[in-house]
C-alpha cells in the first residue's frame, strides 16, 4: 500500500486540482501537505472521527481525518464544487469494490476530469484477501447494476460477501470461513437486503488483469483498448490509472502491482 500511495503522491503536482474519494482516516493527498484537493466522503468529518474513536483498530488514525468538502449524494462532481473546467485528477483507494453502481461512479469521474486528466484507483486483489474464493466480477454484472440504477447492494452481493468471507494467511496458509452460525445466513441476508438501507460489502471482485478488461468493456469504448501484459503472481493490491482523452473513455494508461511482502 505504501508503494502505491507514494506513486500517487509523486505523480500528482501540488499545482494540480483534484478530488480524493473516501479517504476517511487515510488520505493519500492530505490538504495539510499542500495538495489542492477536494474531499468527497460518505459522511462528514465529525462522523468519521466518531467512527474512528469507537474502533480500537483505527482510533490512533483519527488525527488524519481532514475536512470533508462534500458528503457524496451522487450528483456530478463538477456541480459539487462549481468547477466547469473539470479536474486534473481523481484518487479513489479501496472504494470501487464497495459501490452499488460502479459504472455510475466511473461516468461521473469521466465527466469531471479534464481531457488528459487521470483517475487513480487502488483496488484489492481478491487472490490475497478475504474474497479469495470469490469469482471475479463480470461486465454483465457491472452493466446490470447500472441498468437497475442500484443505490444499495443486491441480495446476491451481500450473501456472497458473507458466505465466502475467509480469514487466514491466504492463499499459502490455513483458511477459515468466517460464518456466523447464530442465525441462518439466508435469513440474515434477507433481512439486510430488504431493509432498503446501504449495507457495506465487497460487491465487486477483481484481479489486476480483470480490472483492465471490465472497465473499458463496461463503457463499450469505441477506441481499441489493449489489456496490458501483467504478471500473474499474487498481489496484495494493485493500482490502475486511467487517462481521459477526448475520443476515448477511461483508457487504461498503466497498471502497477504491489506484491505480497513489499
Amino acid at each position: 500500500m505504501k508503494v502505491l500511495r507514494e506513486y500517487i503522491q509523486n505523480a500528482v503536482s501540488k499545482n494540480a486540482v483534484g478530488i480524493e474519494i473516501g479517504p476517511s482516516w487515510a488520505p493519500i493527498l492530505p490538504k495539510k501537505e499542500g495538495y489542492k484537493i477536494f474531499i468527497v466522503d460518505h459522511c462528514n468529518e465529525y462522523d468519521l472521527k466518531r467512527i474512528c474513536e469507537n474502533d480500537e483498530n483505527i482510533k490512533h488514525l483519527s488525527d488524519n481525518i481532514e475536512k470533508v468538502d462534500f458528503v457524496d449524494n451522487g450528483i456530478d462532481f463538477k456541480e459539487m464544487f462549481s468547477c466547469p473546467d473539470g479536474f486534473d485528477f481523481i484518487v479513489s483507494s479501496h472504494n470501487i469494490e464497495h459501490l452499488p453502481n460502479p459504472v455510475s461512479f466511473l461516468i461521473r469521474a469521466q465527466n469531471a476530469l479534464k481531457p488528459g486528466g487521470r483517475l487513480y484507483m487502488i483496488v484489492p486483489d481478491r487472490r490475497n484477501t478475504f474474497d479469495y474464493f470469490r469469482p471475479v466480477s463480470t461486465v454483465g454484472q457491472f452493466l446490470e447494476a447500472y441498468k437497475d440504477k442500484r443505490t444499495v447492494h443486491s441480495f446476491s452481493a451481500i450473501y456472497d460477501a458473507r458466505t465466502y468471507d475467509v480469514s487466514g494467511n491466504t492463499p499459502d496458509g490455513d483458511i477459515t470461513l468466517n460464518r456466523n452460525q447464530d442465525k441462518p445466513l439466508y435469513d440474515n441476508v434477507i433481512e439486510c437486503s430488504d431493509c432498503g438501507s446501504y449495507i457495506d460489502a465487497h460487491a465487486w471482485i477483481f484481479t489486476p488483469s480483470s480490472s483492465f478488461f471490465i472497465i473499458p468493456a463496461a463503457f463499450k469504448s469505441s477506441a481499441s483498448t489493449t489489456v496490458p501484459s501483467l504478471k500473474t503472481s499474487r498481489s496484495l493490491m494493485f493500482m490502475t490509472v486511467y487517462l481521459v482523452a477526448k475520443t476515448e473513455l477511461l483508457k487504461p494508461l498503466l497498471g502497477i502491482l504491489l506484491w505480497s511482502g513489499i
